[in-house]
């Protein structure tokens, strides 16, 4: 396994991720890993997967260090096809400013996934920090707590029956009283957090957001 110094900066933010321990050293690369945890199609993340060996434009031996590989999961039929993932993560100013020194180790990234039946990606800022990143932040705390069968079947059979809803309006069907539907409301992210209530995660998630009835 690769072993990567940890550089000193202000993006430099070092830790473990408080869904599944994976290590980081920014917080563009916490969020990403964020991202990966909230996809039920991935099985592992795993960071500072391997140390790539490889020679630079000029001659010079170099050595080069991915962020993060992402191992899908190969026991169902949704990830059929998906080949792993090696990841880079850069800010886009930097990589703008860098990217004909950081060239030949992309490059060599490349060549080495291809070597393994895997990609090579790099995600920027741009990328990660979406409404996504956002929600799945917001969700992923509620998709393994303790919630009453008895709670989750009201809501499902409340949204059986309006097919569509939100949050808000879902609540005041089931009940009127407020300290009721507040009860309700961790019950009611576990089953979006879990992808058993169907809502657009590219936008903010509120209490006005669409949701409706999955087949």
């Amino acid at each position: 396994m690769g072993m990567r110094k940890v550089p000193i900066g202000t993006r430099s933010v070092t830790g473990k991720h408080a869904m599944g321990g994976a290590a980081y050293e920014s917080s563009l690369e916490r969020d990403l890993i964020t991202l990966f945890q909230f996809d039920r199609k991935v099985e592992k993340v795993i960071t500072q997967p391997v140390t790539i060996s490889y020679v630079d434009d000029e001659g010079k031996a170099r050595r080069y260090t991915p962020d993060v590989l992402v191992r899908y999961r190969r026991d169902s039929t949704s990830t059929e096809g998906i080949k792993d993932l090696l990841c880079e993560v850069k800010y886009r100013d930097e990589l703008a400013e860098k990217f004909q020194e950081l060239r030949p180790r992309f490059k060599a990234a490349i060549r080495y996934a291809r070597s393994q039946g895997w990609r090579f990606k790099i995600f920027t800022d741009r990328q990660i920090r979406t409404p996504y990143l956002f929600n799945a932040r917001f969700l992923l705390p509620y998709r393994e707590i303790e919630t009453g069968t008895h709670s989750l079947d009201r809501i499902r059979c409340a949204l059986s029956v309006l097919n569509e809803s939100s949050p808000g309006s879902l609540l005041s069907t089931i009940s009127r009283d407020k300290f009721e539907q507040a009860a309700l409301i961790p019950a009611l992210w576990h089953l979006v957090s879990n992808f058993s209530v169907g809502v657009d995660l590219e936008q903010p998630l509120t209490m006005a957001s669409r949701i409706w009835k999955l087949p």
